[in-house]
């Protein structure tokens, strides 16, 4: 081929490219307003979720687009953020599919405070690509400030989140930041170094049907002012959920490693060692979902009438039958804390039985009642609690206090602080004595300990009806009616 030929054909290429890339973005371009525009109405119509999404405008072009949305809690749309969003079209090597960056643009008010603290800068800025191979990467950033308002200094250390979803929509999470302080007026809140992660397959039908976890850790925090100052240390929250197919089970667990209140010596400590983990086991999917479907079509109405409170009461109690049907139970796994004054433990569980046969029809407010009615008796369970006697000493001295200043101003002696704490403790001890003797309290080894269980609508604490125990509790010196 002669020279020209060859340029000739270079020339070609080059505008074939150049044309094919063009095409390209355009095509990316409209799949792109096409999937936001689906994300948004998903959004919206998906009653799981807290918060709905409209789409205020789209200026597509051919290689980049701005989109204008704005995100409301469900059923109050005059609260709104406006969020802007920049994006850009591939095929590109390094955003992969595409681009978009989003910022808050509005309401005004919103984000003129916002740029006074942040000297300006976007106060977070969230950046996705969608990579060739299927999925997104996302990155959360929040710049660091620092402020002084009106006597108020507010230093904030910045935040950096990832968020990155597989093509088969299996999401992580990360987060950091060295924390925020707020100091002035005689006050002080800080909370120091916030980390977290989470780990969620998202490839169920809607946002209802997940398995994962997510965590967030807080180092330290302090709080100061007219209550006086106290410090925490170690808090970390979990929250864990498996789709089981006809089922989900969730569970919550949070843990703290100590509480100080600052002393004029010394710090004193006020709890440690805290744990809280709590779950759920067989929650149907479809009575779920079906609630979250008539909940929002009662929330779509405006204010609730007459009629439609009774609806809701007839959606709940119509959501915990359904629910029953598959026995659910919910797990106090364990609680525990200690104190100075004492420790205290517990577990136990709950399960509600299905219904001897469902309802048909609307529900009028008869049927709803005996509905109502019903869930109590079809409720089993059974806990464990122990005390230290540390601690009931402890609580019964402070119940105690009143009375032993009265009975001393009775004997005409001058009132005496510690003859009265003496008195008071004399008196706690003796009323300890009588609710072990009563039954009450059942001694477990180190611990002092209430059993209690419920059937059919019957709750006993010890082997005594609620009304047995509660009037010995009540009553000092009283004993159990089925002990006499």
């Amino acid at each position: 081929m002669k020279r020209t030929g060859w340029l000739l054909a270079g020339a070609g290429v080059v505008v074939f490219g150049t044309g094919g890339l063009a095409g390209a973005a355009w095509w990316t371009g409209s799949r792109a307003e096409e999937g936001f525009r689906a994300r948004a109405e998903a959004l919206s119509a998906d009653p799981a979720m807290s918060v709905t999404m409209t789409v205020v405008s789209y200026d597509r072009g051919l290689r980049n687009s701005t989109a204008v949305s704005r995100v409301s809690p469900r059923g109050m749309p005059e609260m709104f953020l406006e969020l802007e969003h920049q994006i850009a079209h591939g095929p590109h090597p390094d955003y992969g599919w595409g681009r978009i960056e989003t910022r808050l643009r509005g309401p005004d008010q919103v984000k003129a405070a916002l740029d006074g603290l942040f000297g300006g800068q976007a106060a977070i800025t969230i950046a996705s690509t969608m990579p060739f191979e299927g999925g997104s990467v996302t990155e959360i950033v929040s710049p660091p400030f620092e402020r002084t308002t009106n006597g108020v200094r507010s230093a904030w250390g910045g935040l950096t989140a990832t968020l990155n979803l597989s093509a088969a929509q299996v999401a992580t999470f990360t987060l950091k930041s060295p924390g925020l302080t707020v100091q002035g007026l005689g006050s002080l809140l800080t909370m120091g170094a916030i980390s977290g992660d989470g780990e969620w397959n998202l490839s169920g039908p809607n946002s209802l049907y997940w398995t994962g976890r997510s965590a967030l850790r807080m180092e330290t925090a302090e709080a100061s002012g007219a209550f006086g100052r106290y410090s925490v240390r170690g808090l970390g929250i979990e929250g864990w959920q498996k789709d089981e197919g006809a089922t989900l089970g969730s569970g919550f667990k949070m843990v703290l490693a100590s509480v100080t209140k600052a002393a004029e010596a010394a710090s004193e400590p006020v709890l440690n060692d805290m744990v809280v983990e709590v779950d759920a086991e067989r929650l149907d999917r479809a009575a779920l979902s079906q609630f979250m479907h008539a909940s929002e079509a009662l929330q779509s109405s405006g204010p609730a009438t007459a009629e439609e409170s009774r609806r809701m009461l007839g959606t709940l109690t119509k959501l915990a039958d359904d629910l029953a049907a598959r026995s659910p139970r919910l797990n106090l796994r364990q609680l525990a804390l200690k104190s100075p004054r004492g420790a205290l433990r517990a577990q136990g569980h709950m399960e509600l039985k299905p219904a001897a046969s469902a309802a048909g029809g609307a529900p009028d407010e008869a049927a709803v009642g005996a509905a109502l009615a019903s869930l109590g008796e079809r409720l089993s369970g059974s806990a464990v609690v122990d005390i230290s006697p540390e601690l009931l000493r402890f609580v019964l001295e402070k119940r105690a206090a009143v009375p032993a200043w009265t009975a001393q101003s009775q004997t005409g002696q001058p009132m005496d602080e510690a003859a009265a704490a003496q008195l008071a403790a004399r008196m706690a001890e003796a009323r300890l004595r009588e609710l072990v003797e009563a039954g009450l309290l059942r001694a477990a080894g180190e611990w002092l300990r209430v059993e209690a269980a419920l059937e059919g609508g019957e709750l006993r604490l010890n082997g005594l009806t609620a009304a047995e125990f509660m009037a010995v509790v009540a009553s000092p010196g009283a004993q159990p009616a089925s002990s006499q």
